[in-house]
């Protein structure tokens, strides 16, 4: 199956307000259990998105599909949705504002067609897109800096110096101010 449910006993213990636990979709998957990555909330992976505490967004989106993502998330859900996840009852989202709740995924690497920063710093720009959309920011491969960017074969101290400068340049404050 999809994954896309999970047993009603489960409900108390991961839907209480005071739980620090979390659940997060990843869009790659639709309620029906199909792999397609949508790179935005859409009608398709909302019920998902309504039924849990999040939802990770792939790192192909464009600046049109977080605006439509902005739209879905802050919208009330319709009435007649229902998905089989208990994970979070609908008192937790009763102001209908979960811009906060999408977590916008970049690629550190920049890997794939058409995004909207390039890698290694560059993913600065993406963090920019994000942080003017309201979203939150869910970073992949932040590696890069060791692996192959500005750290790699460096001693640990200096290393460590590289490290800082590149999560400095990324600017999350726009993101948590």
């Amino acid at each position: 199956g999809g994954g896309a449910s999970t047993s009603s006993s489960s409900s108390s213990s991961s839907s209480s307000s005071s739980s620090s636990k979390r659940v997060v979709v990843y869009d790659s998957i639709d309620v029906n259990g199909k792999v397609a990555w949508a790179n935005e909330l859409t009608e398709g992976n909302r019920a998902l998105f309504d039924a849990c505490d999040g939802l990770f967004l792939n790192y192909w989106w464009s600046v049109e599909g977080l605006q439509r993502t902005v739209e879905l998330s802050t919208s009330p859900p319709p009435a007649q949705r229902t998905v089989a996840l208990s994970t979070a009852p609908s008192s937790t989202h009763a102001d209908h504002n979960r811009m906060a709740d999408v977590y916008v995924g970049i690629d550190v690497f920049g890997r794939g067609k058409g995004l909207m920063y390039t890698e290694g710093r560059g993913v600065a720009d993406g963090v920019g897109f994000i942080a003017e959309a309201g979203l939150s920011v869910a970073l992949f491969a932040p590696g890069w800096v060791m692996e192959c960017g500005p750290a790699r074969g460096l001693e640990p101290d200096a290393a460590a110096v590289e490290d800082a400068a590149f999560w400095a340049s990324l600017g999350l404050a726009r993101i948590k101010g």
